[in-house]
């Protein structure tokens, strides 16, 4: 995350198109191993989010998958717009932001699993020992 060179001094690469750093025909100047680079890179992006992804969604009071992704999904943007304005060599691509979320989402949909998975069928009716004490 720490700048490589001066601020301001790095060439730019904006990527606004889904796949368009990994899969345009365009792109010839991309070789096989570059792209294999890339994709590693892109589900490195993925693999990142997914401890905030869990993290975000086991620490709610209420946790849904659906809103820890919003959250996550509104914070890869962020990240990609601070590389923009640093201007110092990285490239800011849509496809971060998919994979972000993508990895957020999987994060979330962890939780949520686990949860399902270690539910405790809970006594209806109130409070177990509340009610063991008002029975006369």
């Amino acid at each position: 995350m720490l700048p490589t060179q001066p601020l301001g001094s790095g060439g730019m690469s904006v990527f606004l198109t889904p796949g368009e750093g990994l899969w345009e025909a365009d792109l010839a100047f991309v070789d096989a191993d570059e792209r294999h680079m890339i994709l590693a890179l892109q589900i490195a992006n993925a693999a990142m989010f997914v401890p905030l992804g869990i993290l975000a969604s086991a620490s709610a009071r209420h946790p849904s998958a659906l809103r820890t992704t919003l959250l996550c999904a509104g914070l890869s943007p962020v990240i990609e717009l601070a590389q923009l304005l640093m201007a110092e060599g990285r490239v800011v691509d849509v496809d971060d932001v998919l994979f972000n979320t993508a990895g957020a989402l999987l994060g979330a949909a962890l939780v949520t699993l686990w949860t399902r998975a270690t539910a405790v069928a809970k006594p209806s009716g109130g409070h177990a020992g509340r009610d063991r004490l008002f029975r006369a």
